[in-house]
Formats: C-alpha cells, sequence, structure tokens
C-alpha cells in the first residue's frame, strides 16, 4: 500500500514517536548516542602533548562489552565518574560553566552531575538545518492533527517545533492531558538531572516506568504511532512492542488495530519512496510482530499527509475538552456546571461543551478573543475551518483585525478587501496618535523595563515600529511569549500590535501606513 492509503484509514490524531535520527535530520549541531559520548571523551581526554590520548576512550570502551557488543548504557556509566571526578580540577576552558555549576550546587546542598550538565551544553544549538527548513514547516502544518509527540531525544528540537504543546518529563507525565503533551522519556536538557543515559539512570528508569508505560500502552491502543529518527532494530522500538504484546495477545483484535496503526519511518538517503510495507520483527519472549515500514528521504510527504487528514475534531479542541473537565474534577474555583437542552438559554461568557447534532446545536466554537490567542497557531498549522469562523463573528466593522495572515489561510472569508481596509485605516490612526513622549527610540527589553504606563509602552513600541528599530520578528516573539507587557488577548493594546504584526508580516509595508 502507499502513503496517502495508510493515512486514509487514520480514524484518530496521530502521536508522534522520535528518536535520534529526528534531531540528527534537522539541527546542525546534533549527536548519535555514541558520537556524543565520543565527543565528551574527546574533550575530557584530549591533550596535546600526549599522541596517544586517544586511547583513554578505546581502553574505556573495552570494559563495557556485553554479549560481544559495546554496551553504552556501561560507557556512560563508566565516562560519567571519571568525568566528575576530573573535571572540576581540569583547567580547560571549555568546563568552565559546569564547574560553576558543580560548586554553585554543592554549595546549596544538590546533587549534581557536571558529566551530565555538559551534554546539555553541547545539546544547547537548536539552529534548523537551512536544507531543512521547509520539511520543518510541513511539520509544523501537521501540528493540528496531532495527539502528543512521544520522544527519548534532551534536546530543544521538539519544543521549538511544537511550541504550543506542554513539553513533560519524569513524574510530570503521570499527571498529563494527553492531547498537546511532548513526553520526554529520557530527560531534558532543560534539567540535566533528569537526563537518562548511564545504565544506573535505566535501571532506575526501569523499576519506576510502569506507570508510564501504561499511560503509553492507553495511548497507543487509541491512536496512530509514526516512529520516526529510529531503525527497524533500535532497542526503544523492540521494547515498545515488547512491552505492549506483553498485555495484549498477539492474536486478539486489539493486537491486530495495533499493528495497523503502527508506522515505523526508516530514512533511506535520496529515496523518493511512499510505499509502505509490511515488516516482521522477532520479538525475544513475544515471537513474530508485523508492523507498517515506509524506507524513504521524503519525510515532507509524511508530514503532508499527517496536514490532510480530515477528523471530526482538532487535536487543540480536544485538548480543551479535557482541560474543562479535569477542572470540573477538581472542583476548581469558578466552575459551574449547566447540562441543558437549550442552548439559547446559556449565558454568552459561560463554557460550552456541545452534544448533539448539528441540526439542533446552533453554537459557536470560539468567539473574536479566542481567535486572536490563536493566531499564531491558526497560521502556522493552515487551519482553515478556524480561520473561517471569522465569518461567524459580530460587528467586524467595528474591530481591527489581523486578516491578512487568516486570509493567508483561507479564501473563504467574507467581505476580505473591506476588512483589510479597515485595518489599514486602524494602524494609520494609530501611528498618528502616538504622542510625543513615547517618541523615544527603544528597543524591547528597554521598553519593558522602563518605568512607564503600560499604554506609554504599547505607543513606545508602536513608535519604534513605524521608525524600523524594532522588527517583525521581535514583535512575533513578544506577542507570542507576552515578554514585554504580557499576552492578553482581551486587551486592545495587544490587539493592535498583532494586527500591526500581520498587516508587516503579509500585507505591506512601513511606508504605506506612514504616507
Amino acid at each position: 500500500m502507499y502513503l496517502n492509503e495508510f493515512f486514509q484509514q487514520v480514524k484518530n490524531h496521530p502521536i508522534l514517536f522520535l528518536g535520534t535520527g529526528f534531531s540528527l535530520r534537522y539541527l546542525k549541531e546534533s549527536y548519535t548516542w555514541e558520537g556524543l559520548l565520543q565527543r565528551v571523551a574527546d574533550d575530557l581526554f584530549y591533550d596535546e602533548d600526549n599522541p596517544n590520548w586517544q586511547r583513554d576512550y578505546l581502553r574505556l570502551k573495552s570494559r563495557c562489552f556485553v554479549n560481544e557488543h559495546v554496551s553504552f548504557e556501561l560507557v556512560a556509566q563508566e565516562l560519567e565518574s571519571i568525568f566528575n571526578a576530573t573535571v572540576i580540577d581540569n583547567d580547560k576552558k571549555i568546563f568552565n560553566g559546569v564547574r560553576e555549576q558543580y560548586f554553585d550546587s554543592i554549595d546549596k546542598n544538590k546533587k549534581f552531575s557536571a558529566f551530565k550538565a555538559y551534554i546539555s551544553e553541547l545539546l544547547s544549538n537548536h539552529e534548523i538545518r537551512e536544507d531543512k527548513a521547509s520539511e520543518i514547516e510541513e511539520l509544523i502544518k501537521a501540528r493540528k492533527n496531532l495527539s502528543a509527540v512521544i520522544t527519548t531525544n534532551y534536546d530543544l528540537l521538539t519544543e521549538k517545533t511544537f511550541e504550543f504543546f506542554t513539553p513533560l518529563i519524569g513524574n510530570n507525565i503521570l499527571l498529563s492531558n494527553p492531547y498537546g503533551s511532548i513526553y520526554k522519556i529520557h530527560g531534558c536538557v532543560s534539567d540535566s538531572r533528569n537526563i537518562i543515559i548511564t545504565a544506573e539512570d535505566y535501571e532506575k528508569f526501569d523499576k519506576k516506568y510502569e506507570l508510564i508505560k501504561a499511560q503509553m500502552l492507553s495511548l497507543f491502543m487509541h491512536n496512530p504511532v509514526i516512529f520516526i529518527g529510529y531503525s527497524i532494530t533500535d532497542e526503544n522500538i523492540r521494547s515498545i512492542l515488547k512491552t505492549i504484546f506483553s498485555y495484549v495477545d498477539t492474536n486478539s483484535e486489539m493486537a491486530q488495530k495495533i499493528r495497523n496503526n503502527f508506522l515505523l519511518v526508516e530514512y533511506e538517503p535520496d529515496s523518493q519512496s511512499i510505499e509502505v510495507a509490511a515488516h516482521d520483527i522477532d520479538i525475544k519472549g513475544i515471537g513474530i510482530i508485523r508492523i507498517n515500514k515506509i524506507k524513504t528521504d521524503k519525510f515532507s510527504e509524511i508530514f503532508r499527509n499527517i496536514s490532510n487528514l480530515v477528523l471530526p475534531i482538532s487535536a487543540m479542541d480536544i485538548r480543551k475538552v479535557q482541560n474543562i473537565y479535569h477542572d470540573i474534577v477538581k472542583g476548581s474555583d469558578g466552575i459551574k456546571v449547566t447540562i441543558t437542552v437549550d442552548p439559547s438559554k446559556l449565558n454568552n461568557n459561560q463554557t460550552v461543551l456541545a452534544i448533539g447534532t448539528e441540526k439542533n446545536l446552533q453554537v459557536q466554537f470560539r468567539n473574536f478573543n479566542e481567535i486572536i490567542s490563536d493566531y499564531f497557531n491558526i497560521i502556522a498549522e493552515s487551519n482553515e475551518s478556524l480561520a473561517n469562523l471569522i465569518n461567524k463573528q459580530e460587528n467586524l466593522q467595528q474591530r481591527i483585525i489581523p486578516i491578512f495572515g487568516l486570509s493567508n489561510v483561507s479564501n473563504k472569508i467574507n467581505n476580505l478587501e473591506q476588512l483589510k481596509e479597515i485595518q489599514i485605516e486602524r494602524l494609520k490612526k494609530i501611528y498618528s496618535s502616538i504622542p510625543q513622549t513615547a517618541k523615544i527610540i527603544r528597543g524591547f527589553d528597554e521598553i519593558e523595563q522602563c518605568d512607564a504606563k503600560v499604554s506609554n509602552k504599547y505607543n513606545q513600541i508602536y513608535w519604534n515600529i513605524f521608525n524600523e528599530k524594532i522588527s517583525v520578528d521581535e514583535i512575533a516573539t513578544h506577542l507570542k511569549t507576552g515578554k514585554c507587557l504580557g499576552k492578553n488577548s482581551d486587551d486592545s493594546l495587544f490587539k493592535n500590535l498583532l494586527s500591526l504584526y500581520d498587516y508587516l508580516k503579509y500585507g505591506g509595508t512601513i511606508d504605506s501606513l506612514i504616507s
């Protein structure tokens, strides 16, 4: 079968399971497991006065064979012991950062591994390879149809790519909402203490992994799982399959459903294949397991197929529903539950979860402020259905709307040219009304720290944007993070700034606004 045929049978939101190969493909600087350990060893053992310095690592490896194969868990175990014992007295400048962290942690009576901290430093570069930028863009568009991401990688590439998902490490996985989560099951560079890399780490992990495995098993039973960055021989794949089929009869209907939902994407240089084939894997203690596999270099096609899935509801909306349910169950303050068969009796400010047929329910799924709040998500994911919800809003002629970006996503927006004209006129009015007191050349950070009212800070931002002292990309960063003045989609000042960004990014130039 071909790739599109596999996705035609998908009825639920897929999960991505990402391994080392994912980071190697997209990051300018990344490592295999052995490559990472080799790099740490090279930095530690390098001695310009000793021509045989590389043998230190080889001697270390020689002590870590298990059944005629090198155990990299044991290599990491030995390397950590040597690194932590010697680096604090090592005068190499490259270790200055971890030495400072070491002494600071010990001073605060906190356990600290300089080895893992240095690994975090080595994996801190998250620049995307230029030749793979278009693939990442396709993956970002696919986010709207993804349930969750699971990864064994330590770096922050998943957080950077899935910026609206919540990263979870360690025990936090157990308390998670499965929709919109990034499960970092082997830890993360954001907290080096949680990195799982040594034999001891894996032993501890296996002991407390049962509940996490149960969480994973639940996801795998209900969602398609697409493995990227692993080979068919990878122990992570085999371990997952062994775990699943230890609980599920290999001859059962459930087992067949799981097998049909699994797709292993194996990298094959220069291959443009889109053919999915069945592949048998012999799992010790379980027997032969058949899964779907594609060998290709055409990853963009996989991401496009995920993006083009037509599912009953977006993953984003499911997450919102689950969050509401969670609030109801835990009895959060301000929560009121009303069960009604007549939506017309509900107040406009009430949260609504409607269950019924479209014929009987005339309920708006997003109000104007929610669309504004989701703006960057809608654009990044090219979510046409959400962009079209602007047509259902009232009094649009009296609002300032970031319509240029939304119109790039959908060509079905009503009164488009009129809305564009309104946006341009409002932006011109903003420029003409900036008071003299706000006409100060400053960057975002300076504006944030200055002693001024919020409205004056916004005026300073507008002034510096109009005078090209603040770039479009800077505007986006601050709008997304709320770093400068807070993110509040209800606030007219925020909406004005978003609309200015939208016009400059997708519509026109500064000159056209101030002419």
